[in-house]
């Protein structure tokens, strides 16, 4: 239901607002989880199960660590990696390790709608996750400075999604949630 457009609000006052998807703010603060607070939402996710992330680790290194640290590297909040995570490949769901190719695009980065086998992007579930919040970095910059990305979303700039919605976002966070995946 949250995801369902409300005028008059819901009984909770929370509802979906595709033009205000998160405010600048929480999307740039990489402190929001630690990661033991990661680590937790992982072991016990809001799917009632435990993701396999939980256990996963790469080089000695946590995926809830990594996590952390990609967030404070590219000074985006690590619950916005997570959430990718969910949006692209289901991966918070899984309780077992899916195919190599869900984890090799964990993330959907460098994998563009219309590119099945996904010739750009960087492989590995830790590539992935730095890939995503190195993007996002890049795409908070670049509306910094050019008060759009380089695909055109920008605050305030009226644009068509992928399924032909208009959308005006109305906040920066929400115009590089559009440029990284252009769907409501």
């Amino acid at each position: 239901a949250d995801l369902q457009p409300f005028t008059d609000g819901k009984a909770d006052q929370f509802g979906f607002d595709p033009e205000r998807l998160m405010d600048d703010d929480l999307f740039l603060d990489p402190y929001y989880l630690s990661a033991e607070q990661i680590q937790d939402f992982l072991a016990e996710t809001p799917y009632n199960r435990r993701s396999f992330l939980a256990d996963y680790s790469d080089g000695g290194l946590s995926t809830a660590q990594f996590i952390a640290d990609a967030a404070e590297e590219y000074q985006i909040n690590p619950l916005v990696l997570l959430v990718k995570l969910q949006v692209e490949t289901s991966l918070i769901y899984a309780e077992s390790e899916p195919t190599r190719f869900r984890m090799d695009h964990a993330m959907g980065c460098g994998c563009p709608d219309g590119d099945a086998i996904c010739r750009y992007a960087p492989k590995g579930l830790f590539a992935q996750i730095t890939c995503a919040a190195r993007l996002f970095r890049q795409y908070m910059n670049q509306l910094d400075s050019d008060g759009r990305t380089l695909t055109g979303w920008g605050p305030g700039i009226e644009k068509l999604t992928s399924e032909q919605q208009s959308i005006t976002p109305r906040t920066k966070a929400t115009a590089a949630l559009y440029t990284y995946t252009p769907w409501v």
